[in-house]
């Protein structure tokens, strides 16, 4: 009688980084032992089913993955290369706002890794690379490259500086000295009072 025939087989689909990746049983001659290794930085690292879970990888590059098989005595072994691409990333530089509530926040992304061209997706709605016109506050873009890799990266734009001018004084007669207290909040460092017609002095640059 001749003896088992199991040959290992397996296929899969190429992912990205950080990315699961699939991996199914095709192997032939019903083995009833299966044994994996999914190569470098794979986690799992390994498996002992037909069905492995999901398995991903912290790095990019070209890793080897090995299917044993058993029935009784009898093995099989097969290795093949998954590609596993680089997420893309970015190095936002960012424009804090110059006043409170002025608008003038801005990002430029600076894509790179991955495979260009990219699309982006902010969560507030836009698909611009870069943004303008900007209130402080945090933004979320998704970053998708060529092959399909996506990155979400995080950009803080800080609030402006915060001045607000009040003052306080009390009514007086004609003649009779006026006290201005400054009130601003929001520690400026310039004033410019103008006290009116007929004022004496008619304007200060003291706070």
């Amino acid at each position: 009688n001749p003896g088992l025939n199991i040959v290992a087989d397996f296929n899969f689909t190429e992912g990205c980084q950080n990315t699961p990746v699939t991996f199914t049983d095709a192997s032939i001659g019903s083995p009833s032992g299966y044994t994996w290794d999914f190569g470098l930085d794979a986690t799992p690292g390994t498996d002992a089913t037909s069905t492995p879970s999901a398995v991903t990888y912290a790095t990019a590059g070209a890793k080897i993955v090995e299917l044993t098989v058993t029935e009784g005595t009898c093995s099989n072994v097969l290795s093949k290369t998954v590609n596993i691409a680089e997420l893309p990333t970015a190095a936002p530089v960012v424009t804090d706002e110059t006043c409170f509530g002025d608008n003038t926040g801005a990002i430029v992304l600076n894509p790179s890794s991955g495979t260009a061209p990219y699309d982006f997706l902010w969560v507030d709605g836009p698909i611009t690379e870069d943004r303008t016109g900007l209130t402080s506050g945090t933004y979320i873009v998704n970053i998708t490259d060529d092959k399909g890799c996506s990155f979400d990266t995080t950009v803080v734009i800080d609030a402006g500086t915060n001045i607000i001018a009040d003052f306080t004084f009390a009514d007086a007669c004609v003649g009779s000295p006026v006290t201005f207290t400054n009130a601003s909040t929001g520690s400026p460092s310039g004033y410019t009072w103008d006290f009116g017609s007929g004022a004496a002095p008619g304007t200060d640059v003291t706070n």
